[in-house]
């Protein structure tokens, strides 16, 4: 660049010459500019998520990295699987919690991914373990009797 060209601010015309800057479709903005302009929102706090933040998003919302957190629980969510359930989302175990089935017999809820299956006993949603105990149960019974 010589020293008759000019390095501005496409919106507000400053020098970024010496200065941090974002460059959004070929066109450079001093990080003011771009955070007025283009930021987006954050869902939780509502504050602009700027150039020195990370801007996580899912289905249209945004979220600061630090503000991105479990609606029950308050857990980060960053880099961890979530669920989303009528607009609000949730850490894996809160959603089990309160969305997976639950033992009918020992009342625990059944983790989905965890190798605790759900069996359907005489209508009654029991976990794999209390299902085999129940079955070696009536195999003794048989037996015994």
């Amino acid at each position: 660049m010589s020293s008759s060209e000019r390095f501005d601010c496409h919106y507000c015309k400053d020098s970024l010459l010496g200065k941090k800057y974002t460059m959004k479709e070929d066109t450079q903005y001093c990080t003011k500019c771009y955070e007025n302009l283009f930021a987006n929102c954050c869902e939780a706090c509502s504050l602009p998520i700027g150039c020195n933040f990370k801007d996580l998003s899912y289905k249209d919302h945004h979220w600061h990295d630090q503000c991105f957190k479990c609606a029950k629980c308050s857990r980060s969510l960053v880099e961890k699987a979530f669920a989303a359930k009528e607009d609000l989302l949730l850490c894996t175990e809160c959603y089990a919690h309160d969305y997976s089935s639950k033992c009918n017999t020992c009342k625990k809820t059944i983790m989905p991914g965890t190798g605790s299956h759900e069996r359907i006993f005489a209508g009654l949603s029991i976990q794999d373990k209390v299902f085999n105990n129940v079955l070696h149960l009536i195999y003794w019974m048989k037996v015994l009797l």
